[in-house]
């Protein structure tokens, strides 16, 4: 399901709330059902004699007291709905980021057979990790590594020669962004690691942290 799908059921949800604590009425495929009709008042003629006449119901506080309160209230809570499925839109933005497209004059060292041949030199050659995969669709390129060793250690030395290999191509104003996940498969243990050297801009390290999740979560099914 996309954002836009997911905000717009919340909102549909939410507003058919609203239709139905406001009317009491069961909103059912964009219908109310028809109201039962009344019993006709009972006339003086036909009432016992003795019998006082039924006192008229108090009015509940705060209910419409006519159709056109009642619109104006249902106008102000469909209204609230709105902005609260504005705010889920928002929280969602904040999470997934919007795609990041490749800038023209990207420095040599973000594309992919430069990423690639620096993995393969601090990490793959030293026997630390395997590539999984490489995903460059955006800016910057994340990876999938699986870490060879499984022990108490094998991530500080993964971490540490990234750390080597930022310093050595990349210089400052960049992030090494490092996502772990453990996997029990059997009697084995798979541990996977999202990589990214993100320049340190709020909505590229967003982005970039939600593409390594992303990928992560598909390699660890």
């Amino acid at each position: 399901m996309t954002r836009s799908s997911i905000v717009s059921f919340l909102l549909g949800v939410v507003v058919a709330a609203v239709i139905y604590e406001a009317t009491g009425l069961r909103v059912t495929g964009g219908h109310a059902p028809e109201a039962m009709a009344s019993k006709p008042p009972v006339s003086g003629a036909a009432r016992p004699a003795g019998v006082a006449p039924r006192p008229a119901p108090a009015p509940v506080p705060g209910a419409p007291t006519s159709d056109t309160g009642q619109v104006a209230g249902l106008r102000a809570e469909a209204s609230d709905a709105k902005a609260r499925a504005a705010f889920a839109e928002q929280q969602l933005e904040a999470v997934e980021g919007r795609a990041i497209p490749w800038p023209a004059n990207v420095a040599p060292q973000f594309k992919k057979e430069a990423v690639e041949q620096q993995l393969k030199e601090f990490v793959v050659d030293r026997g630390l990790a395997t590539i999984k995969s490489m995903d460059c669709s955006e800016y910057p390129c994340v990876e999938v590594l699986q870490l060879t060793d499984t022990g108490p250690d094998a991530p500080k030395q993964f971490r540490a020669a990234l750390g080597e290999m930022v310093k050595r191509y990349y210089g400052g104003n960049v992030l090494l962004s490092i996502q772990g996940s453990r996997t029990e498969r059997g009697s084995n243990t798979v541990s996977l690691a999202g990589v990214g050297v993100v320049p340190n801009e709020d909505d590229v390290k967003a982005r970039a942290r939600h593409r390594a999740q992303q990928a992560l979560d598909e390699h660890g099914h």
